[in-house]
């Protein structure tokens, strides 16, 4: 899921910058980074990374520098995509979608489903309609044995 989220936001380009202000490989916003600071200074979330201090360091002070550096977005995605997972026990598009659109979609999402939500007009964000369903056709696409420089 982290490798399709990572091909959907950015198709690996470590120095992608969106129109919207977002950057490196997981496409980070200046919120997307406060969130992931605002969690490192969790305990719970702040343990997962107690043998790696240099990673923990650097994803406690994540900023537009980190998000452009390959290792600390990858590891900053990975740990938001945990933390959002956990969050929807599981739920593959809510945290897919809240990941993308933020909170109030996600719960459309985790209450009526995708399919749903989006026929009920409830994903007002328009990338927010095809984001996850793209993003997990990427993942079963890697689990077929898929890499990134064959054709999407």
């Amino acid at each position: 899921l982290l490798k399709a989220l990572i091909q959907a936001e950015s198709h690996w380009d470590p120095a992608a910058r969106s129109e919207t202000g977002a950057d490196g490989l997981g496409q980070f916003t200046g919120v997307a980074m406060k969130e992931v600071r605002r969690q490192m200074g969790l305990g719970t979330y702040a343990d997962r990374y107690r043998n790696d201090t240099n990673i923990r360091d650097q994803l406690r002070n994540f900023n537009t520098t980190a998000a452009y550096r390959p290792r600390i977005a990858i590891e900053a995605t990975a740990f938001m995509l945990a933390t959002l997972l956990e969050k929807y026990d599981g739920n593959e598009e809510a945290a897919l979608t809240y990941y993308n659109a933020g909170g109030n979609m996600a719960a459309h999402v985790r209450r009526y489903g995708h399919a749903e939500a989006r026929r009920r007009g409830l994903l007002t964000f328009s990338q927010s309609s095809t984001y996850a369903p793209k993003v997990l056709r990427y993942k079963r696409k890697f689990d077929a044995g898929w890499h990134p420089e064959q054709d999407d």
